[in-house]
């Protein structure tokens, strides 16, 4: 059985430019119960340990010691949030990893200069660069030069 999750990241910020997009993601039944029996557990307890708080902590435990959402550029990188093992929970538990990963490369593009930008542009495919473009908003057209 496959399953699909969407997820949306909407207003990626790189640079000034603002990017939206959406993705889907199938995983396998081995594969979510990975997820759910094996990551988020481990997700959860070393969140928990973070704060102190036993490895079976709740949200509500979490929140109480000061753990509160972490919103960097509209992107939350933290819910302080126990994920569930089920769909729901990994649903939530692939999204904020995919926010953390969005956050990280914000702190690189911002760290970079134009030139860095420019020689990673030069490098990607065609394929890259087009999707890159089309998913500025507003939208470029495909073959659009920002390092001409």
């Amino acid at each position: 059985m496959r399953k699909r999750l969407f997820l949306v990241f909407a207003l990626m910020v790189m640079g000034g430019i603002v990017l939206a997009a959406s993705l889907t993601l199938t995983f396998t039944t081995a594969q979510d119960n990975s997820i759910q029996g094996k990551l988020i557990p481990m997700y959860n307890k070393q969140h928990c340990a973070r704060f102190l708080l036993p490895a079976s902590c709740t949200t509500a435990q979490l929140q109480g010691t000061g753990c509160s959402p972490v919103v960097i550029k509209t992107v939350t990188t933290d819910a302080c949030t126990i994920f569930t093992q089920d769909a729901a929970g990994e649903a939530a538990f692939v999204q904020e990893l995919a926010n953390q990963k969005l956050y990280e490369v914000f702190v690189q593009l911002d760290s970079s200069n134009n030139t860095d930008f420019c020689v990673g542009w030069k490098s990607m495919t065609t394929v890259q660069q087009n999707a890159i473009c089309s998913a500025m908003v507003p939208a470029l057209p495909a073959g659009c030069q920002p390092c001409s």
